[in-house]
């Protein structure tokens, strides 16, 4: 059992493991290659010297977009004058919604789109035609593609992305051949070599604009305080209740079913919340969303009965603030268990078969939980591995292991407060 920092290295696991996050074969690569050999004969474009417009595409989820906003805040530190546009996933686009650097937000609803044939209707052209007429009329200068291609699909639809914004240059990380369409290409060595944060910051460093992105900016607008502040009061949680946040989902979007298997067993995260109920002046609530109410069924069901139930109950941003008041959470490789990290708050993540070096959460007081096994992390080909479907190596994960590691972090949070002047360890 490993528990690690959020950040540090990791083992040297297997090749297959260190490759199998992306998708590949001989013909695909061969296809790749002659694509970059047919780019390279094209001029390149240089880039600007103070550009006027700059794009940040970041396909993926909310947890993805939550470790590019140090990017977003970096960029616009560096340029506080050009106008700053945001290419996500429509799921994603509540992260960026109230943050003052980002003049636009493009979020098409066919971008997450996986499958050829979803992409090939008369709806999705139409809408792609308006999408191309207007994006083109803003004249970005600058792009920076700031997501890693993972699979055929997301490497042609990022291409092809780049060829309908049709930027004056752009800049991106490459995996192999995979970004023939860049006029500046950052390669992207694989697996289990640095975190999301340093690619950026790699691909920043290319285009001129050396700095960190490792400090994650969650922007909450003051209108949802009052909604916090009503929820809290009507479960009764008291403002010297010591939170714990306990978000046994994560990974709901429908479009991929392997998201869903990032979960911990409902009947662990029962038997952690239970045991913490136990500590003087701690408050366990239960959060997600309402599509993932099972889950707290299926808690109750394994014998826990001193929790709050939060299920549904909040937004995005009023989960932040609640974040900001607990005094931990414990989650998923999620987007809720990453922006509970950026929001400051002790954070225990449980990872299984996806990266935890490049995707652990970023935040002062995040550490994960994980099993070390040969073919972890393997995300993409995770059916081809000795376990099968069954992700061994997240089930290894035990709960009296994460309710020592919640114990450490509570009492270190205890401390924490006592030095900031609160002696009892309130808010």
């Amino acid at each position: 059992m490993n528990e690690r920092c959020a950040g540090q290295e990791g083992p040297d696991l297997s090749a297959r493991a260190r490759s199998g996050w992306v998708q590949s074969s001989a013909l695909a690569e061969a296809g790749f290659r002659l694509l970059s050999a047919f780019a390279r004969g094209r001029r390149r474009r240089l880039l600007p010297s103070a550009p006027l417009s700059i794009g940040i595409l970041r396909t993926g989820y909310i947890g993805d977009m939550i470790l590019a906003t140090g990017m977003i805040r970096h960029i616009k530190d560096r340029h506080p004058k050009a106008r700053l546009h945001c290419f996500c996933y429509p799921s994603a686009r509540p992260i960026l919604e109230e943050n003052p650097r980002v003049d636009r937000i493009w979020s098409p609803y066919w971008l997450p789109f996986r499958r050829l044939r979803k992409l090939l209707s008369l709806k999705v052209f139409r809408n792609v035609c308006g999408f191309v007429r207007e994006v083109r009329r803003e004249r970005i200068d600058l792009l920076l593609v700031a997501c890693r291609q993972q699979t055929f699909m997301g490497s042609l639809k990022v291409a092809l992305l780049v060829w309908m914004i049709r930027p004056g240059a752009s800049a991106g990380l490459s995996y192999g051949n995979r970004g023939f369409f860049l006029d500046i290409r950052v390669p992207d060595e694989g697996l289990l070599v640095k975190h999301e944060s340093e690619w950026c910051a790699d691909l920043l460093r290319a285009v001129r604009i050396p700095g960190g992105c490792g400090t994650p900016a969650i922007e909450v607008g003051a209108q949802h305080e009052e909604a916090v502040s009503r929820l809290l009061e009507s479960s009764g949680i008291a403002s010297d209740d010591r939170l714990v946040i306990v978000h046994p989902g994560g990974g709901s979007d429908l479009s991929h079913a392997k998201w869903a298997l990032k979960r911990w067993p409902a009947a662990d995260f029962a038997r952690v919340a239970g045991d913490l109920a136990q500590v003087g002046g701690v408050r366990v609530v239960v959060t997600g969303i309402e599509a993932e109410r099972h889950l707290f069924r299926e808690m109750m069901a394994h014998g826990l009965d001193h929790a709050t139930d939060l299920i549904g109950k909040t937004s995005l941003k009023e989960f932040a603030l609640l974040a900001r008041r607990a005094s931990l959470v414990i989650g998923n490789d999620s987007g809720a268990t990453h922006l509970a990290a950026a929001c400051g708050a002790p954070t225990i993540a449980l990872f299984g078969y996806t990266d935890f070096i490049g995707y652990s959460p970023l935040g002062p007081r995040a550490i994960v939980l994980r099993h070390a096994t040969e073919c972890a992390p393997c995300l993409y080909w995770f059916d081809r591995s000795g376990c099968g479907k069954a992700c061994a190596c997240l089930r290894a994960v035990r709960p009296e292991q994460v309710v020592a590691a919640a114990k450490r972090l509570l009492a270190a949070e205890r401390r924490y407060r006592c030095e900031a002047g609160d002696p009892d360890g309130h808010e």
